[in-house]
């Protein structure tokens, strides 16, 4: 009778074990609200960061800037932001690094990026109030 209750306590640890590592290998969505319903958007928060890279030697094309938003549980998101809808607050430069909230539309291709319709400093969370 007791090597029957150890095979059952092995059997449940090993369902445990395989439903934590099925936990730990989903990844993280960056969301901080859902998609509305009729539009589409989402609302996003987080820090942003812009990152450049150079083109292999002779392609003639200039540096890839890459966006990304980082949230509060270490998920990050890649952004498709214009200049344009930046330059109120001094251009993506000057919010490199800094907490920002965006509305966006996901990208049809759940790798893609999200494209950004509007973006603002996020002072509240940044200031801690």
């Amino acid at each position: 009778m007791l090597l029957g209750i150890k095979e059952i306590v092995l059997k449940i640890l090993s369902i445990m074990v395989v439903g934590l590592i099925f936990a730990v290998s989903m990844p993280q969505i960056v969301v901080a609200e859902g998609p509305s319903a009729t539009t589409g958007q989402v609302s996003l928060s987080g820090w942003l960061s812009v990152i450049i890279g150079d083109p292999p030697p002779g392609h003639g094309r200039g540096p890839s800037i890459i966006y990304t938003l980082s949230d509060d549980e270490g998920g990050s998101a890649q952004l498709l932001i214009s200049e344009e809808l930046a330059g109120h607050l001094g251009g993506l430069w000057a919010l490199n690094g800094k907490r920002v909230k965006v509305v966006a539309v996901p990208s049809s291709n759940p790798a893609g990026p999200a494209r950004v319709l509007s973006i603002e400093l996020d002072l509240i969370n940044e200031n801690g109030y």
